[in-house]
């Protein structure tokens, strides 16, 4: 009986033992870890993506390979993944260990965000006529950004004058020169809401690249927004782990276009034949274009001491000037990640390019062309509160370049002047050979014996923006505020050392058949002899340029964006003021400049700006904008000018009888604006309302002349006022294959009016 019970209470220990070790494992699979890799359509692995079990705190972020671990603590664990821009997915884990996960990039056009003036929209919303630059498009080796976007934005002609180093900046026209000559038709550029050059912007700093091109989207500028608008933003700081990216990029110039010239020989029968044409004479005989030959290497020469490239020089100045090619390169390291309350941007960069003219290296200096540029951009994002966010930005550079003390232009067009048979590189001695000493430099002389200049140029840039929610109340909902102060300082050194060269010539004589006597070539002691065209004592002088400017730029606005149902409203109104003072003036102030004490005078701008938008069911939008703006240039009571636009769209594809239509064109909009706006450039002076007096010695009365001290106007004041320039444009926006190919048509009219002369 004993027995029995023992073995029954060993059956039933035995089946509780096969039931624990039946359940073991879904106990263990509770209480287990699964791992796994995010990464984005295209294979590349996410940085930073939450990663959080569903109905839990429990979640973590994607590391630098864009892994993640995460303890499981439910019994039926779903991992939701979602990231900034993409697709938030749930993935079921059941038993599985190893979770990968594929994001998609969220392509909705109804919420896609966009640029504007002082401002962002939805980009389905805007009316305006603008462009968009893709940021791989200007992520080569290049100086200045400004010669990088010419082809790449419709609409934007960029021209590059000159390809010498650190000054090989374009000018640019938004849908061409819209005013007279001497009048400015360069687009306001604004880099972080800031009137700035981008041209100096490392290209890897960039998050988004706008052009505003008509009034509906220009006219909140109010008088800046006449030849349209360029909004750079720089990348703000993003939630997540850190990401260090470091970028390099190397590559080699050259001259786009070089004129082929004639070389020597060919050079003196052309004008041989040009003067038998006209006066029956030559200018070369047979036997000065043989001795030519003889002395540049193309026949034998048994004469070396009379028949020389001294003597007898074919030189292709081009050639002696310049290399074939030339190169820049260009590094960045930046740093991006934070926390969601804080979170930054940081990048370290460099610039370095080599010139193609030739290094000539003399006794106390060279004369190598190279720039090489440090930048550096740090912005930081906070979010003290819930529903307050501050931004700040502090960016500059640091430049330094070494030029010959001509230009490329200059050596250019020396080379292209002077004929091959002229003289020779150099005299037999090593001094600069000419025919006269006012005109017909020698290239040569010009680049290697010209002296040598150095840049050095810096600027910081700096602005604090504090966003704050209003959202308190009921109905505050969706207005916000925004404040922002930018301090911007420049300052730059030229350093000159300047050289002048003796001239001398072949103090010699030429027989009949054109050739150098002997016996007029050479002394007593068997040296060529010279004359001197121009004395030198070869020392370099020195003198110094410099240029400095500060600025400061506040604004202020209220922003309203809110949704009734079917109905989308939003609003804004802003106020702005800048002041720029060029503080290198004020050293050159004296009693009798009186431009150099106008000119450390500050430069002021006021402005307000108002814009209204409305849009019924993403299909019907109507915008308003109006810009005034206050301008020193002009008499008080025509100090400011009003621009007001319009604009209204129709998104056709979102109406309900396109869906069947989709499947061809996915989105169809039609949109027109039209409205002013304005520019206070005008050429010449400062404070043109106002005359102007100087000292003088007496007047005439009748014929004859007065002698007495007094002052007299000597420029009259001019009531000029605004310009004004009224912009319509008619745009078509299509899309096809799926959202993969988009076309954009605009037709566009501009008529200016009281453009100053």
């Amino acid at each position: 009986m004993n027995l029995f019970k023992m073995e029954k209470h060993l059956a039933i220990s035995l089946g509780l033992l096969t039931l624990l070790l039946i359940l073991a494992p879904v106990t263990y699979a509770q209480s287990s870890s699964v791992t796994g890799r995010v990464s984005d359509e295209k294979g590349e692995l996410m940085i930073g993506v939450s990663v959080l079990e569903k109905g839990t705190t429990n979640g973590t972020i994607t590391d630098l390979n864009g892994q993640y671990n995460l303890n499981l603590s439910t019994e039926n664990p779903v991992l939701v993944v979602s990231y900034i821009g993409y697709t938030p997915q749930e993935v079921k884990v059941g038993r599985q260990r190893v979770v990968d996960v594929i994001l998609m990039e969220d392509v909705s056009a109804l919420d896609e965000v966009v640029v504007v003036g002082y401002g962002s929209q939805r980009k389905v919303s805007v009316v305006g006529a603008q462009s968009t630059m893709e940021l791989e498009q200007i992520k080569m080796p290049t100086a200045n950004l400004s010669s990088a976007i010419s082809g790449r934005i419709a609409g934007v002609v960029a021209v590059q004058r000159s390809g010498e180093p650190g000054h090989d900046g374009a000018d640019i026209w938004i849908r061409g020169i819209s005013t007279l000559l001497g009048q400015s038709s360069k687009p306001l550029v604004l880099v972080d809401g800031v009137e700035r050059s981008f041209n100096n912007i490392d290209p890897e700093d960039i998050e988004s690249f706008t052009v505003l091109k008509d009034a509906s989207a220009t006219a909140v500028y109010g008088v800046r927004g006449a030849n349209g608008v360029v909004i750079v933003k720089t990348k703000p700081g993003r939630i997540g782990k850190p990401q260090f990216s470091v970028d390099f990029y190397q590559s080699f110039t050259r001259l786009t276009k070089s004129v082929d010239m004639a070389d020597a020989y060919t050079y003196m029968d052309a004008r041989n034949e040009a003067q038998r044409n006209t006066d029956g004479n030559i200018r070369y005989t047979d036997a000065y274009i043989e001795a030519t030959k003889k002395a540049n290497g193309l026949l034998p020469n048994e004469n070396i001491r009379l028949i020389n490239k001294y003597l007898y020089p074919a030189v292709d100045w081009a050639d002696e000037l310049f290399n074939d090619w030339g190169q820049n390169r260009r590094g960045n390291i930046s740093v991006r990640g934070g926390a969601p309350n804080a979170n930054y941007y940081v990048s370290l960069s460099y610039y370095g390019e080599t010139g193609m003219t030739r290094n000539f290296k003399m006794e106390n200096y060279n004369t190598k062309m190279q720039y090489d540029r440090y930048n550096f951009t740090t912005n930081l994002n906070l979010k003290p509160t819930s529903k307050t966010a501050v931004d700040l930005g502090v960016a500059g550079y640091l430049s330094q370049g070494h030029y010959p003390q001509s230009s490329t232009n200059e050596l250019y067009a020396a080379s292209m002047a002077i004929n091959p048979v002229i003289y020779p590189l150099v005299l037999p001695d090593g001094s600069i050979p000419a025919i006269n000493k006012d005109q017909l430099f020698s290239p040569y002389g010009m680049l290697a014996r010209g002296g040598y200049k150095m840049e050095f140029g810096n600027t910081i840039n700096s602005n604090l923006r504090v966003t704050q929610d209003l959202d308190f109340w009921k109905w505050s909902k969706g207005l916000s505020a925004t404040a922002m102060v930018a301090f911007d300082v420049y300052n730059s050194r030229v350093l000159k050392y300047n050289r002048t060269e003796p001239l001398y010539q072949l103090d010699a004589q030429r027989g009949q058949d054109g050739l150098y006597l002997e016996e007029s070539l050479f002394d007593d002691d068997g040296n060529y002899k010279y004359s001197m065209l121009r004395s030198s004592d070869k020392r370099l002088s020195y003198n110094a340029e410099t240029a400095n400017n500060r600025s400061i730029y506040v604004e202020a606005s209220l922003n309203y964006d809110r949704t009734f149902g079917l109905h989308r409203v939003g609003g804004l109104f802003l106020y702005n003021q800048k002041e720029y003072r060029n503080t290198d003036a004020d050293n050159k102030i004296s009693d009798v400049n009186i431009d150099a004490l106008i000119g450390s005078l500050p430069y002021n701008q006021r402005g307000f700006a108002f814009r209204g938008t409305y849009s019924w069911n993403d299909r019907y939008f109507a915008e308003f904008n109006l810009g005034i703006n206050g301008s020193e240039n002009f008499t008080p009571n025509k100090r400011y000018g009003t621009f007001p636009a319009f604009g209204v769209g129709w998104a056709v594809s979102n109406e309900a009888f396109w869906t069947p239509l989709k499947k061809y064109i996915s989105f169809l909009k039609f949109r027109y604006t039209d409205g002013w706006v304005g520019s206070d450039t005008a050429a010449g002076r400062r404070f043109m309302y106002k005359g102007r007096f100087t000292s003088m010695d007496g007047t005439y009365f009748g014929s004859g002349y007065v002698s007495a001290p007094g002052y007299g106007e000597s420029q009259y004041g001019v009531d000029i006022s605004w310009s004004k320039s009224r912009k319509q444009d008619l745009g078509i926006d299509i899309k096809f294959l799926d959202d993969n190919l988009s076309l954009v048509v605009d037709i566009f009219k501009e008529r200016r009016d009281n453009i100053f002369l």
